[in-house]
């Protein structure tokens, strides 16, 4: 059965005893079920969508406490998710989790400005939550098995860890401008007429 690993060395499976109660009951019962969690993930989906502010995608607090809870939330539910999606990655019913992992992400709560609240322990948190996401990201690009609803997130995971996660900016910039080229801060195979920024290389 499909398996994986998350951070501290817990273990899932979703192989066929973890439904064996569903698979007892009959088809019928597996397929109500899947209409539940597509249904609960649909209803999260809008929540994530849903901002009380211009700037960036979050709700206004009453308190920092009430901040900081909704920050594990939303920690909870992505780590969650990842889990799902790791055991089984070429699930067509799972775009709306992509979905929902992604607005995880993108969330103004877990943003530079807001982590700022976040105790050590959530911090570390996020980022293993963050690497997790991008390891799995990295692994399934290049997947010849990789379905377009994949190959998206993948994409936009990758572009959130780009910003927040320094090492992988340091990789990707050497990736797409070696050594050689970064005299020039051009990219041949863009066949641009202008050049990056400065600023943009370093």
């Amino acid at each position: 059965p499909p398996r994986g690993t998350l951070s501290g060395g817990r273990r899932f499976t979703t192989g066929a005893s973890d439904l064996s109660p569903l698979n007892a009951a009959g088809p019928g019962a597996l397929l109500v079920s899947r209409r539940r969690l597509g249904h609960a993930q649909s209803r999260l989906l809008a929540l994530l969508r849903t901002t009380h502010k211009e700037s960036r995608c979050a709700f206004f607090y009453a308190s920092g406490p009430a901040l900081r809870y909704s920050q594990r939330a939303f920690l909870k539910a992505w780590a969650s998710l990842l889990g799902i999606v790791m055991a089984n990655p070429f699930d067509e019913n799972q775009t709306t989790c992509y979905e929902v992992i992604y607005q995880c992400m993108c969330r103004g709560e877990l943003d530079a400005t807001s982590s700022a609240i976040l105790s050590p322990g959530d911090v570390l948190r996020y980022r293993q939550v963050l690497i997790e996401t991008t390891s799995f990201a990295l692994s399934q690009i290049s997947s010849k098995a990789a379905t377009p609803a994949v190959l998206v997130f993948c994409a936009r995971a990758l572009s959130v860890a780009f910003f927040r996660l320094p090492e992988v900016r340091e990789k990707v910039l050497t990736a797409v401008l070696p050594p050689a080229e970064n005299l020039r801060k051009h990219v041949r195979e863009w066949s641009l007429e202008w050049s990056l920024q400065s600023r943009a290389t370093r």
